[in-house]
């Protein structure tokens, strides 16, 4: 019995230690593997480095693509749904590199051919008049197969580079126009809270693909 006394003052005594160290260090207890994870953290927008001008743009209102990304080629398969995303290819530990400031417009050939180029120009009016451009050029396996493009209504979201959010752009965000559905979006003003912001990386929507 005088043990089990012994013992719970002991332990007492070794838990009055804990919570004196524990205050003398301004801290909380914390769990294993979590303690050097900050209550607030400052993030940054981190561009991509190696951005480039476009060769063959307008030296007074001047065009950036990113050469590692720009007019990569991919192939694609009859009827095959597929993603497209286009944007800044910043890190992802930082925020969006693009705000509800920014205005997009993006083309989607749906004529018929062997290859097609998708494209999307942003417009940050913090960097104005430099505009930035992404794009993506589909082609099948076979050079002479041609074959068009069917874009999925309401399929266009703005979203970060890390995943963690999304933003859907309405149905009227898209229309058609010479052979090509445009996307286009004039800053989010008319989409979220005036008391609210957005950051975003990329423009992402799914198109199909039909050959002919």
């Amino acid at each position: 019995m005088k043990s089990n006394s012994k013992q719970t003052k002991a332990n007492k005594n070794q838990n009055a230690n804990v919570t004196q160290k524990t205050k003398e260090a301004k801290q909380e207890s914390y769990a294993a593997g979590l303690f050097d994870r900050p209550m607030v953290e400052r993030v940054e927008v981190m561009m991509p480095l190696n951005s480039e001008f476009f060769p063959d743009g307008d030296d007074k209102e001047p065009t950036l693509i990113n050469p590692q990304y720009y007019d990569r080629y991919f192939i694609v398969e009859d009827q095959g749904g597929y993603r497209i995303r286009l944007g800044i290819h910043s890190c992802s530990l930082g925020i969006g590199a693009m705000n509800k400031d920014t205005s997009i417009a993006c083309r989607i050939p749906t004529d018929t051919a062997e290859a097609h180029r998708l494209f999307a120009l942003f417009f940050l009016p913090e960097m104005y008049p430099v505009k930035i451009l992404d794009a993506v050029i589909l082609q099948t396996r076979k050079p002479s197969q041609k074959f068009h493009l069917v874009y999925e209504q309401s399929s266009a979201i703005l979203e970060s580079n890390d995943l963690s959010r999304g933003l859907a752009l309405s149905h009227d965000a898209a229309w058609m126009e010479d052979n090509n559905l445009i996307i286009f979006q004039h800053g989010l003003h008319n989409e979220i809270p005036s008391y609210t912001d957005f950051t975003y990386d990329f423009l992402t929507f799914r198109v199909r693909v039909v050959f002919d």
